[in-house]
């Protein structure tokens, strides 16, 4: 009898991995899409910073001038403030040229998990939310409990292969059994 059930154990089995593996793909989609999103954030607020540091710099140049029209500064001295204008110049094109790929990568993962669970981005939440609405539990564990790593899907699913390669294992000598009574 356990012989004839093996292959169905085995099926269950493996339809159990199968749903474990999605949701580990979906796990896996949703942290890709909140880390591509905090590069995002990253990015805007480098680039803020490097307009607001370029901003600066032209009001120092602007400063220096009205002082080497005034007499009160060299006309050389302005020539590292006009360096920093440049340099500065450079930051905010660098970063305003990281903006558009997190743009694309954050689209692809948010079109990756409405695929993943069946709905259209329509439904997803918006792109943007407001960092400073979060907040986090103030008494954070300092380890993870086993319960919630007994509760993640790859781990679920290793303990599904156990099973299936235990089910194998006595599938396979119950059918040497079977064969070795025939053979009698």
């Amino acid at each position: 009898v356990e012989a004839g059930t093996a292959a169905v154990r085995m099926a269950r089995i493996d339809e159990q991995v199968n749903r474990l593996r999605l949701k580990l793909t979906l796990c896996n989609t949703i942290s890709g899409v909140i880390l591509t999103y905090r590069d995002f954030l990253r990015a805007q607020e480098q680039l803020r910073i490097a307009r607001d540091a370029l901003d600066r710099s032209r009001g120092l140049l602007d400063v220096n001038r009205a002082l080497i029209r005034a007499g009160r500064m060299a006309d050389v001295e302005i020539v590292q403030t006009e360096a920093d204008v440049a340099t500065q110049e450079a930051a905010v094109a660098q970063s305003e040229a990281a903006l558009p790929p997190l743009r694309n990568q954050l689209s692809q993962q948010r079109n990756l998990l409405a695929n993943l669970t069946g709905q259209t981005t329509a439904h997803l939440p918006a792109e943007t939310f407001d960092l400073d609405s979060i907040s986090l539990p103030r008494n954070l564990p300092e380890t993870l409990p086993s319960r919630m790593v007994e509760q993640r899907p790859d781990v679920r699913a290793a303990e599904a292969n156990v099973h299936a390669a235990a089910a194998t294992v006595g599938d396979r000598k119950s059918t040497r059994l079977n064969s070795s009574h025939t053979d009698i």
